[in-house]
């Protein structure tokens, strides 16, 4: 059998020139592992359907409780917050990687009941990204900036909330109050690349300072003043256009550039 590394953490097996894509997944402490974590049953009316783990998000979720662990145990210093950013391309399955992560952060004992913190920046990905994880008893929408303060400051346990950037929004003559000084909070900012970098986000710490953050995003960043590897940490996982491509998880995306044809009628207006 040949072994070909694809990259860190994957390897190609080739057996008589054809690959086994089977083989890394059959060994007995991914198989076990897969079966128990990496299995999600989406439920649409009343038919049910199984949705199972792709190998980027099998080991994408390995890596990132990983660094959740390391940030969440040790954690005394800012830099120690940031477990790191997930860059998989548009169409590859981020939302179900972030379920299948949340599932298994809120088992891991280490971490000691979490609570999960999933941001968006959008009503509407606020909205597609519950309705995916509502069929899971301990998952919540904050309706508002009361609710999710309220929520956030009586959690003792593990759960999951959902909320807008924009409701660490406050009035110009008041600070952002302190949430909880919990140690095991993750924050998860889904399209990492927008809204983090300025006052709403500063707020959002402030309000929970202890907390580690987590990225997703297609397309990180890297300006004078907003960086997305500074504000959530190096890469756990890449996931490109070209890998997914190659693995038919998307299709190819042609386009024609070309200028248009634009008339000006009124030169004074």
């Amino acid at each position: 059998m040949e072994i070909e590394q694809i990259d860190d953490d994957h390897y190609k097996y080739i057996y008589n020139g054809k690959e086994i894509t089977s083989f890394e997944l059959l060994r007995k402490e991914h198989f076990s592992e897969y079966l128990k974590d990496f299995i999600f049953f989406l439920k649409s009316g009343e038919t049910y359907t199984k949705m199972i783990a792709m190998y980027h998000q099998f080991y994408t979720v390995k890596k990132a409780i990983e660094r959740t662990k390391e940030c969440v145990l040790k954690g005394n210093k800012p830099e120690d917050s940031r477990i790191g950013v997930v860059w998989h391309t548009q169409g590859s399955g981020k939302s179900f990687t972030m379920l299948l992560y949340a599932r298994k952060a809120l088992k891991e004992k280490t971490l000691e009941n979490p609570l999960i913190l999933f941001i968006t920046d959008r009503k509407n990905l606020d909205g597609q990204l519950y309705g995916l994880f509502s069929q899971l008893n301990v998952a919540k929408k904050a309706e508002s900036i009361r609710d999710l303060q309220e929520t956030i400051k009586t959690s003792k346990g593990s759960g999951i909330v959902f909320a807008t950037i924009q409701k660490f929004g406050r009035k110009r003559t008041e600070e952002y109050p302190l949430l909880t000084d919990r140690r095991n909070i993750i924050v998860i900012a889904d399209e990492a690349h927008r809204s983090q970098y300025r006052e709403l986000a500063q707020n959002l710490r402030k309000a929970i300072p202890n907390a580690s953050f987590m990225g997703f995003t297609a397309t990180p960043i890297e300006l004078r003043d907003k960086d997305t590897y500074f504000v959530f940490g190096e890469p756990i996982s890449i996931y490109s256009i070209d890998k997914a491509r190659k693995h038919k998880v998307v299709v190819p995306i042609y386009y024609e550039a070309r200028l248009s044809n634009l008339h000006l009628t009124n030169e004074k207006n």
